[in-house]
């Protein structure tokens, strides 16, 4: 069974908070976010809006193995609020989808650094102790401290082993009850191999 992605359930909720178009999260919020009936396991894709191509192969990959996510460039909603400078509304559904997710995978390109959004949501989620780990592009060759103290993946097969290491992969199995292969990820602007940024 595929994953899924869990931004319209928090955008459901999330309206409900808020009559208004714009959205800011009330003081009560954790209470009422805890309430969606969320997965044991999801992961929040951080990325830069130049990288979404990456972040898209990111999600349909790991959604392909039954990963559930938290992805906002699936809908509108967010593009059109950062758009109108409606920035509570942004806010709230990052804090949100952290919230929700028990891991953070973060695009980091050669384009991150210019991106006040993506350190935003990994110090939430660093905050929350979310497990994060960053998926680097080959144009990077290096990085700050404040990412190198978590996991670097580097590769597709970087990307595959920290699935299962994580036991956020549940295995696929077909109606007849056998398991069939996953799909993998040819398109990523990855290293061939795994590199080390020591």
């Amino acid at each position: 069974m595929p994953g899924r992605n869990y931004f319209s359930d928090v955008t459901t909720v999330l309206k409900s908070l808020s009559p208004t178009s714009s959205i800011r999260l009330p003081e009560n919020w954790e209470k009422v976010i805890s309430e969606i009936d969320k997965p044991k396991k999801c992961v929040f894709i951080s990325y830069k809006g130049d990288d979404l191509d990456v972040a898209k192969d990111i999600a349909n990959y790991l959604t392909s193995v039954g990963i559930n996510i938290f992805f906002d460039r699936e809908h509108d909603l967010l593009t059109h609020a950062n758009t109108q400078n409606d920035y509570d509304t942004v806010v709230s559904y990052i804090e949100a989808g952290i919230s929700i997710s028990s891991h953070m995978l973060a695009v980091v390109s050669d384009k991150t650094k210019n991106s006040w959004w993506v350190p935003f949501e990994i110090g939430s989620a660093r905050r929350k102790s979310t497990e994060i780990a960053h998926v680097v592009t080959k144009e990077v060759f290096d990085l700050p401290a404040f990412l190198r103290i978590s996991e670097i993946i580097t590769s597709d097969e970087d990307l595959e082993k920290w699935v299962k290491k994580e036991n956020v992969h549940k295995s696929i199995i077909t109606e007849s009850g056998k398991s069939i292969d996953k799909p993998s990820i040819t398109r990523l602007p990855l290293y061939k191999k795994a590199i080390n940024f020591v």
